[in-house]
Parts: structure tokens; sequence; C-alpha cells
């Protein structure tokens, strides 16, 4: 889950892979993010667009546009599920971290940038600073 860093909206999803977008004031769902085919694992949001991220067990990366409800882009590079995902505070960028790999986008159409070699195993969350320090845990420690 994630809640918007600038409007007063909270993300959730879950096994029933869909992402449902819930106004905190009223505590009332006001959006149903349809398209992914498995589990959403991650989700997040920036500040100064009204867009979100959400990584999947079916693989994909879909872009968010909030107003409208509707994934604006899938992204299909990773080869196994999308266990988490973080926008970068600092840059236009986020980066997702899969079963397979680490890998960094350009906001806002996800442009792929660049892939991130490691050896830690099967890498289950990812977190980048805002001086584009990233972070990953697996299951290996």
């Amino acid at each position: 889950m994630s809640m918007h860093p600038m409007m007063d909206i909270l993300i959730s999803g879950g096994g029933d892979s869909v992402g449902r977008v819930w106004d905190i004031r009223t505590k009332s769902q006001v959006r149903v993010l349809e398209g992914h085919r498995s589990t959403i694992f991650s989700l997040d949001t920036q500040g100064p667009d009204p867009q979100a991220i959400s990584g999947s067990a079916d693989s994909t990366v879909k872009l968010w546009d909030l107003g409208t409800g509707r994934a604006a882009h899938t992204l299909t590079r990773h080869k196994k599920g999308v266990r988490d995902l973080r926008f970068s505070e600092g840059e236009y960028t986020f980066v997702t971290a899969g079963s397979d790999n680490i890998r960094q986008w350009k906001c806002p159409e996800g442009k792929f940038m660049r892939n991130f070699n490691h050896s830690i195993g099967v890498v289950n969350c990812v977190n980048m600073n805002s001086d584009g320090v990233m972070v990953a845990g697996s299951n290996e420690g």
C-alpha cells in the first residue's frame, strides 16, 4: 500500500490482482486499477504527479494515471514477479526489484535506463534515497 504524499489518497493492492484508490478523508473507494493478471506485490506514488506504479507476480510493472484510473504504460522487462518498487525522491526515476534482477526506469513513461547486476539472490525489497543511493534486501540477508 502507498499513501500519496500530496493528495489525500491511499492505494492498496493484493491477491485479487487489482489496485484500489481510497479517499482517506471519506474512507471510500474512488477508483479500481484493473489490468494485472496476478497478485500485486508492491505499489508506490510520487508527489508532483497523480501517478502510481504497481508491481505484480505477473512479471509486469504498470504506471497508472490516477486521474483516469487507467494504466498509462505496462513494462514487461522482468521475467519473474516484481516484488518491490520505489520512486526516487530526487530523480524523476523509479527502481523495480524482481526475482530476476533490479532495474531503473525513467518517469513518466517508464523508459528503461539500466539493469543492476547483483549476486544477492532473490530480491524482496528495494529503496532509494534523494541522493540516488539504492539499497536492496534479499533472501540471503
